[in-house]
């Protein structure tokens, strides 16, 4: 019976929210990871918002019952918190199959802090995840995600290999996002994108022509 009940999850999962239907049935037979999910300890931080503090998340069979709860829940605080669970959990244990839900989630979520937890994240994932995860977020119509990838991609341990998108980014329609590219480039510190930065030098916003300044002066 277990075995008829497996390979049907099997079968219909085609993508990781079918992938958190089938773990959720599962706690049909083992319901420890979903009564974790229900139960992660969230923290206030001194910033004052919800992060996770909890040894359950040592586990990654709970992140499919953790995404399940993050997906339901309406309360905008511990929704910041089941994400920070969430990205701890992913960073224990890379290179997992909840990697699509990641990179969607980054740059897809309706909470935009929400967002921003899952995209600062991606500064310590693996390229597997980072690489689609912040340019997809970099392609987002909200432009304090967009931010949010540009400084990201520029702490990334593999920055290097973001060098085109933050170049493009000193084109980008917002203030901000320029800003944080220049501010990325600067800490590249590549003389061969010296050029890109001098041909921004007189961008209409002060803030940004500052950073470009001080990345030219790198």
């Amino acid at each position: 019976m277990i075995v008829a009940w497996w390979m049907g999850a099997a079968l219909a999962a085609t993508g990781w929210r079918a992938d958190v239907q089938a773990s959720m049935a599962a706690c049909g037979q083992e319901p420890a990871p979903c009564a974790a999910a229900d139960a992660i300890v969230l923290r206030h931080t001194r910033a004052g918002h919800l992060m996770a503090q909890d040894d359950r998340l040592d586990d990654p069979a709970i992140v499919g019952p953790l995404l399940d709860r993050l997906l339901r829940e309406t309360d905008a605080a511990v929704r910041v918190g089941l994400a920070d669970a969430f990205v701890e959990t992913m960073e224990a244990h890379p290179g997992t199959s909840w990697d699509a839900a990641w990179i969607e989630l980054a740059s897809t979520d309706p909470q935009a802090d929400v967002r921003a937890l899952l995209v600062n994240g991606m500064r310590r994932a693996p390229l597997a995840v980072a690489g689609p995860g912040l340019r997809a977020a970099l392609a987002s119509a909200a432009p304090g995600t967009r931010a949010d990838a540009v400084a990201t991609m520029g702490g990334h341990a593999a920055a290097a290999g973001f060098a085109p998108e933050l170049l493009s980014s000193l084109d980008d329609g917002d203030a901000n996002v320029r800003r944080m590219a220049a501010r990325a480039l600067r800490w590249l510190g590549d003389p061969a994108h010296r050029g890109a930065l001098a041909a921004h030098a007189d961008d209409p916003d002060a803030a940004v022509r500052a950073e470009i300044a001080k990345a030219l002066d790198y």
